[in-house]
């Protein structure tokens, strides 16, 4: 279960649970392509704040709310390329998986 309060912060969720329960197809003129085996399965649709909830807390109405179930398939090593995010000189997957602080550049 994942809560998003921002629309990149959703971006993000979104592109990485469609990656990992095999939701990209590709192009329907090309062949398929070998994938791996599906790492979530039961992904549900997103969830917002009702109309009444957001009257009687106004900071809800930015939230989303996204699930899936985890598949007993093995974890697919990390993979950035997902994100379609530009490639800055010092973020690589090695300084993303072990920084701790959030200033920035190191």
């Amino acid at each position: 279960v994942v809560v998003s309060f921002h629309s990149l912060e959703d971006r993000l969720v979104k592109l990485y649970l469609a990656d990992r329960a095999n939701r990209h197809r590709g192009s329907r003129h090309l062949p398929v392509q070998d994938q791996a085996p599906a790492g979530y399965t039961d992904v549900g649709k997103m969830v917002t704040a009702s109309d009444t909830e957001v009257a009687a807390n106004p900071r809800a109405r930015s939230a989303k709310l996204r699930s899936a179930t985890r598949s007993d398939a093995a974890p697919r090593a990390e993979d950035f390329g997902i994100f379609k995010l530009p490639n800055l000189p010092w973020i690589d997957a090695r300084s993303v998986a072990t920084q701790t602080s959030h200033t920035g550049a190191p």
